[in-house]
């Protein structure tokens, strides 16, 4: 009798690892025909206070490795002198670097890094623990604010949490139910802010 418990718990061992390795190719090769979409990434806007880094390219007295944003979105380059960069991606501003430099400068290539970010920020008010502003350095969702804020107050609506986006001329609202999310109810995904965006949380 104990020789044939033995022999039971053996092929149902077997037969529990059998379908643990199925079930895992099962994810794998679903991971493989429906690779994850990339993470949202924030689609970045040069912004008051941030330090960029101009490195134009066998011109080291051109060259400014640390060129502060001021409050009026400009910047002082050596040769062109000011420039009204904020709101403008990297990109956008070594296009316009370019044209400038041509009138100094022949064949002239550059590059725009942002080397410290200070002008993105969201901002989380109303019952948590800990409200202002957040420094952004990545995307990041309404869940990882309120993280980032202390979470909730004892006092805390977390099913009317109102989110107010920031969008150049316009303020536009939306509401957010944290409780069915919790619950995985509605439907209700985390929902990804943008710079300037501002969640207030009610009684």
């Amino acid at each position: 009798m104990r020789r044939r418990n033995d022999r039971l718990r053996m092929v149902m061992g077997l037969v529990l690892t059998g379908l643990m390795e199925s079930a895992w190719a099962a994810e794998k090769a679903k991971a493989v025909e429906n690779p994850a979409e990339p993470a949202t990434t924030l689609d970045y806007r040069i912004g008051p206070g941030d330090v960029l880094a101009v490195e134009v390219w066998r011109e080291p007295e051109s060259s400014m490795p640390g060129v502060l944003v001021r409050p009026d979105g400009r910047i002082s380059l050596s040769m062109i002198g000011e420039l009204v960069v904020a709101g403008m991606s990297t990109a956008e501003l070594e296009r316009v670097l370019v044209e400038k430099y041509k009138e100094f400068i022949h064949d002239v290539r550059l590059t725009v890094i942002v080397k410290e970010i200070h002008s993105q920020k969201v901002y989380v008010m109303g019952e948590v623990k800990k409200p202002g502003a957040i420094q952004l350095q990545a995307s990041i969702t309404i869940v990882q604010a309120l993280a980032e804020a202390g979470g909730f107050t004892e006092y805390a609506n977390r099913k009317k949490i109102y989110i107010l986006r920031a969008r150049r001329s316009e303020k536009t609202g939306e509401v957010f139910n944290y409780e069915e999310l919790e619950r995985g109810q509605g439907g209700r995904s985390n929902v990804m802010l943008a710079p300037g965006d501002t969640v207030v949380v009610p009684r």
